[in-house]
């Protein structure tokens, strides 16, 4: 491992994930991503008009992990930016990240997030039972106050579920029959006593993941 450390160059880069923008050297062989992704709830124009309630969330949550409104501003960001960042073949980016909604659906809406003519395939890894919004608010809220908020923003914006997960893509040099620039297959990793998807410890995780990566 050592040995592989000193023949491998790691840059690391500052970039607007708002903008398509890119600068500095590319293209990269693997970009690596733990975006923030909480679905916080924005302020009111008057701080005040809550007693506070959504500026303390947003200064609890906001200056580190917050997604935006729907939790997807900075991965959506992302997802458009790597394609100008990886080379066209053979590259990698891995994303860990809670999605929202996780489904079929979300691999379709994340594909139309890839702006780009680069082939690319791709597997979302989430929990095979994903967590109610009600729950997750539940997890997010201090209090009986907090959490009304929490479970009326999420209703309000249509987030049923949620769930850890992984996000793997790798560029290809050409794409399948028929073209199509970006595939993203949905994998439901099974429920296990070891823990969640991001479990260190757990092995059967790591075994379905690794298996279902391999034959993508």
């Amino acid at each position: 491992l050592v040995g592989l450390l000193r023949r491998t160059a790691i840059l690391a880069q500052n970039q607007d994930v708002s903008s398509t923008a890119t600068t500095g050297p590319c293209p990269f062989d693997i970009i690596l991503a733990n975006p923030p992704f909480i679905p916080v709830p924005p302020r009111n124009a008057d701080a005040k008009a809550d007693g506070g309630m959504r500026r303390s969330i947003d200064l609890r949550y906001g200056l580190f992990s917050s997604g935006g409104a729907d939790g997807e501003v900075c991965l959506r960001g992302i997802l458009r930016m790597v394609p100008q960042l990886l080379r066209p073949s053979g590259g990698f980016v891995g994303i860990v990240s809670e999605f929202m909604n996780p489904s079929e659906d979300l691999c379709r809406k994340m594909e139309q997030w890839w702006s780009s003519e680069v082939c690319a395939r791709g597997v979302l890894f989430t929990n095979e039972h994903d967590l109610p919004a009600s729950i997750y608010a539940a997890r997010r809220a201090d209090n009986e106050d907090e959490y009304k908020l929490w479970n009326d923003h999420l209703n309000e914006i249509r987030i049923s579920s949620v769930s850890p997960g992984l996000l793997f893509l790798r560029t290809e040099a050409d794409c399948p029959s028929p073209c199509r620039e970006i595939n993203i297959q949905h994998s439901l990793v099974p429920k296990t006593e070891g823990g969640s998807i991001w479990t260190p410890h757990n092995t059967l995780s790591i075994h379905h993941t690794k298996e279902h990566w391999m034959r993508a």
